[in-house]
């Protein structure tokens, strides 16, 4: 069943990018292109960390069977892993976050809570409870850092991770943030010596929150 649960999260994973590739565009793309000529624009580094995101996928997926105590925190988790790199592919080509990856963190946690609450599944109230201060918490934290820092924290992450908040509640997410910020940093660490990259620059940060919510999968901390 391991392998079965690596191959559903990757083939999912595989699948939302094409379909992110084909009807969201990124800089200079337009949304009626053809799949295939879409495809074929994409520069090599960034196919390079499609497929290492979908072999990521298929591992963590392989490891969270084991570690999630039952099918619907499963469900959660790929949802969350999906929807989260979809909105990383899309600040990779056009440095924005759509309002629709949020929405689709929400209504996931709405489904799902739904579900926990028809089938009599015990402790959900106090769930919804840490999800709902999480949310309110991390997204008024980083809305703020986004106005005091004048852009340089997109107001799109805030939104994303206020979502992720509403799911996880704050623990789980404050966990992906600084798993986060470990990958960015050794990232942004290993440009400046191969002087590929400066110290103004801006990366997106979506990319190194998949990171991030990939290790605290595989280190069971949701």
């Amino acid at each position: 069943m391991q392998l079965i649960s690596a191959l559903v999260w990757a083939i999912l994973t595989a699948g939302i990018f094409l379909l992110h590739i084909r009807f969201l565009p990124g800089d200079g793309e337009s949304g009626a292109t053809m799949l295939m000529s879409a495809v074929r624009a994409l520069p090599m580094v960034m196919w390079g960390a499609l497929v290492g995101t979908i072999i990521l996928a298929g591992v963590c997926g392989y490891f969270t069977w084991n570690t999630t105590a039952a099918l619907i925190d499963g469900g959660k988790l790929l949802c969350s892993y999906l929807v989260l790199a979809a909105a990383a592919l899309s600040d990779l080509r056009s440095r924005m976050i759509p309002n629709l990856f949020p929405l689709a963190l929400v209504a996931f946690r709405l489904i799902f809570l739904g579900v926990e609450i028809a089938t009599g599944r015990e402790g959900w109230v106090p769930l919804v409870v840490s999800g709902l201060i999480g949310g309110l918490v991390l997204f008024g934290a980083l809305a703020l850092l986004s106005h005091v820092t004048k852009g340089g924290v997109g107001f799109g992450d805030a939104k994303l991770f206020g979502a992720l908040g509403f799911m996880y509640g704050v623990y789980g997410v404050f966990a992906t943030i600084f798993l986060a910020l470990i990958v960015c940093s050794l990232f942004g660490i290993v440009l400046l010596v191969t002087r590929k990259g400066r110290w103004k620059d801006k990366l997106p940060f979506v990319p190194f929150t998949l990171c991030g919510y990939a290790a605290s999968l595989l280190l069971a901390i949701y």
